[in-house]
């Protein structure tokens, strides 16, 4: 580290924590003497990734183990890579042969995507995919012949295989839009494949499940607002109160934890902007109630007491900086000759987002470094969000003190906009130069180092 004193002290290990459905970030500090270390709740061995500025170190962690890792950190041309030049004793030899298979079965998979080719049939894709999977399960047997025995990592390997290319075959069968059609095509799915604690050993089931619920899982019945929820927090908790009981009717025993959890993850724990630090014992409790098993119960309850400290941390925080305002009456028209005319000469950089958006949110901490390169320069941030309830558009705008000119648009507006700037997914961004034209209707996002090259080319024209 002492050779890389201007690089960054913060290393990360990324998972999939299955339980929640959540891709899992733990960061950890690394101190004077070049020493970090992560201590994470696990409920099943998987695979995962510590990444450090441009690099990474491909692992496999179990519960209530110890793993010691001597890292190496070199300069690449001008990138910062990571190696792992030794581990524990009893640690190497299994970590270097499952690093060996990860990139081999790595390899495969990505060369298949870039082969895959989507204008086809429907069936014949899926062919395609089953055809893969039997490929790849060929090859893990001739691996075995040839000296693979640790069973974990033929695990490992074997359900990575399957649950791939059930991903890929979720992917390709969504936008099935014949209900008799799209039942026999996914007529191979029974519970039993969909929910598979064995599989729980690669990231891929992870990756298979979220799709399966977000596009496959039975709908559950359309939630009526009642008249006695009056406040933000009255709403939200009837919301979630109807929604997780109408999954308690559809599923039973683990897949339902599995559903209760990730939905209480979603609409709870991800949507700190929509709750009261109050309101928090209500959600554990209800997770006492509702989720039978013990590892993800106690998880959630510490998501949510995190969540309780951010909540209270936002809240003893001053609004930053910002004009916020709503924009009932104009037309999206004149709104967008105000935003101009307002940032005359100025290059304007526009993030259209909701707070629904975790993707959206996921980027508003890059935007304090763009206003500090640019705050004494001639450029305009201006965030026009829509489809949001306004306390928690306030709410979001002071956690991440978000500096700049705020519109919350009516859906009129938005739809102007929307034609306009062809906006077909959030987040969307869109770069407009000094003289008042539009230079992209889909510009690199605040995290992106080339936004801030760009923004400067622009203002030196």
């Amino acid at each position: 580290m002492q050779e890389f004193s201007n690089e960054s002290k913060t290393i990360g290990l990324s998972l999939e924590e299955i339980s929640i459905n959540e891709q899992m970030l733990y960061l950890s500090e690394i101190d004077e003497n070049g020493k970090f270390m992560f201590d994470i709740p696990l409920k099943y061995a998987i695979n995962t990734t510590m990444k450090y500025c441009d690099g990474s170190i491909d692992l496999y962690i179990s519960p209530s183990d110890t793993l010691t890792i001597n890292c190496k950190i070199s300069k690449v041309g001008n990138l910062i890579d990571i190696n792992a030049s030794s581990y524990d004793e009893n640690q190497t030899q299994f970590q270097k042969e499952f690093q060996k298979y990860d990139r081999w079965i790595t390899k495969e998979i990505f060369k298949f995507d870039e082969t895959f080719v989507k204008d086809k049939p429907y069936d014949e894709l899926k062919e395609i995919c089953f055809n893969f999977e039997k490929s790849l399960h060929e090859n893990i047997n001739v691996k075995i012949k040839n000296g693979l025995s640790n069973q974990i990592i033929i695990s490992y390997l074997r359900y990575s295989a399957t649950y791939y290319s059930y991903y890929r075959i979720l992917r390709v069968g969504k936008t099935i839009e014949n209900l008799d059609k799209r039942a026999l095509y996914f007529s191979f799915l029974t519970d039993s494949i969909v929910f598979n604690n064995e599989a729980f050993t690669t990231s891929w089931y992870r990756l298979f499940l979220n799709n399966y619920t977000f596009f496959f899982e039975p709908s559950s019945a359309p939630i009526i607002h009642e008249s006695s929820w009056t406040t933000t927090d009255q709403i939200k908790k009837g919301v979630v109160t109807k929604h997780i009981d109408n999954i308690w009717g559809l599923r039973k025993y683990i897949w339902r934890d599995f559903l209760i959890a990730s939905n209480i993850n979603g609409m709870v724990v991800k949507k700190e902007q929509d709750i009261s630090a109050a309101s928090i014992d209500f959600y554990i409790q209800f997770v006492k109630e509702k989720i039978t098993d013990e590892y993800t119960q106690q998880f959630l309850i510490s998501l949510l007491n995190q969540t309780r400290v951010s909540i209270l941390e936002r809240d003893n925080l001053e609004q930053p900086n910002a004009k916020i305002r709503n924009s009932v009456m104009e037309s999206g028209d004149s709104l967008f000759h105000e935003i101009l005319t307002k940032n005359k000469g100025k290059v304007i950089y526009i993030d259209f987002w909701f707070t629904g958006c975790s993707g959206c949110i996921a980027e508003f901490p890059h935007v304090e470094k763009m206003h500090s390169n640019f705050s004494d320069k001639d450029v305009a941030f201006v965030f026009l969000c829509w489809k949001s309830e306004q306390t928690s558009y306030e709410n979001v705008i002071k956690k991440y003190q978000l500096e700049g000119q705020h519109i919350l648009l009516n859906k009129k507006q938005y739809e102007y906009f929307e034609k306009q700037f062809q906006i077909s997914g959030f987040p969307t961004y869109v770069l407009i130069d000094k003289e008042g034209k539009v230079y992209s209707k889909h510009a690199s996002r605040p995290s992106y180092e080339r936004t801030i090259k760009v923004i400067n080319d622009l203002i030196s024209e």
